[in-house]
């Protein structure tokens, strides 16, 4: 069995520091290989439905002097809200995420950044990705003729 501990840019403000991530058997989504022409395009979108989430798997955040431990729910998901009032200057700040299921006889190590936004009065948010996705999750035939296309 494979690991693949898939980590999201977090955030912190003055109060907490938030980061979250998904653990999964086998590869996550952005492993593929989809560019490929043919079967093996058609191979890697079917691929994609067979991962598999690692559930009730204790995770371990370090960051600093910080040192603390979920688990993962049913479908994989961990998210740390942990109390952060030291003093933390503005900008990204990279984290380490650790965790060893006891399937395995490994563990995998994964680092990733989180951002302490600067103070202002005016943000963006940019959200067009969702404007163009047509997801046809209602049909399965449907949605893979779309990603096999």
């Amino acid at each position: 069995m494979k690991l693949d501990l898939q980590l999201y840019r977090g955030y912190a403000n003055d109060e907490e520091l938030v980061v979250f991530g998904h653990l999964f058997k086998s590869w996550a989504p952005d492993k593929f290989q989809t560019d490929r022409k043919g079967f093996k395009h058609a191979f890697s979108v079917l691929h994609m439905f067979r991962i598999s989430p690692l559930k009730n798997v204790e995770v371990r955040l370090r960051f600093k002097d910080i040192d603390v431990t979920t688990r993962t729910m049913d479908d994989g998901f961990f998210r740390f809200n942990v109390p952060y009032e030291n003093n933390l200057e503005s900008g990204w700040h990279a984290y380490e995420i650790t965790c060893k299921p006891k399937e395995v006889d490994y563990g995998i190590i994964e680092k990733a950044e989180f951002l302490k936004p600067f103070e202002s009065k005016l943000s963006i948010i940019s959200d067009i990705d969702d404007t163009f996705l047509i997801s046809h999750s209602g049909n399965i035939f449907k949605k893979l003729y779309v990603m096999l296309a």
